[in-house]
């Protein structure tokens, strides 16, 4: 993805774990200032480096809506039940997404594990990056634009 670009439509059929079914159309809030597209791994290991930080600093859905997007790197990782023991572990209450069949990580054009891309309100891109660096960038982008 470009920046500017706008997210794109998710595919209907992915599984989402901490929404309820009737919220999965719903999810995106017009008073949100940035959305958070966060791609990990279960065994990812710059994955559990970054996400209790992201967890402390993105935990205002009013100023940053964080989605987790799940993307397996093996087979094994595939198991709901791993997915959510993790993320119970990790202490994620963010929106997850099961990208199982790597259709969001394609339309996104992710590129490694861990990536991070942040929206603005109109839902246009304004950063993209991959591992701690890019993560580093990214805080730096929502603590500049919500101070501001």
């Amino acid at each position: 993805m470009e920046a500017g670009q706008k997210f794109p439509d998710f595919p209907e059929h992915l599984v989402w774990l901490n929404v309820a079914e009737q919220e999965q159309d719903t999810w995106i809030s017009p008073g949100c200032r940035y959305y958070l597209f966060y791609f990990w791994s279960l065994e990812c290991p710059a994955c559990q480096m970054i996400c209790p930080s992201l967890i402390k600093r993105c935990d205002d859905p009013a100023k940053v809506l964080s989605i987790f997007i799940h993307v397996p790197l093996y087979e094994g990782e595939k198991s709901i039940e791993r997915v959510k023991e993790k993320a119970v572990k990790m202490g994620v209450a963010a929106p997850i997404i099961l990208d199982h069949q790597y259709e969001m990580a394609s339309l996104f054009g992710v590129q490694g594990i861990p990536s991070l891309y942040l929206f603005d309100q109109e839902r246009r891109l304004i950063y993209a990056g991959m591992g701690e660096d890019g993560y580093h960038t990214a805080i730096q982008h929502i603590d500049h634009a919500t101070t501001a």
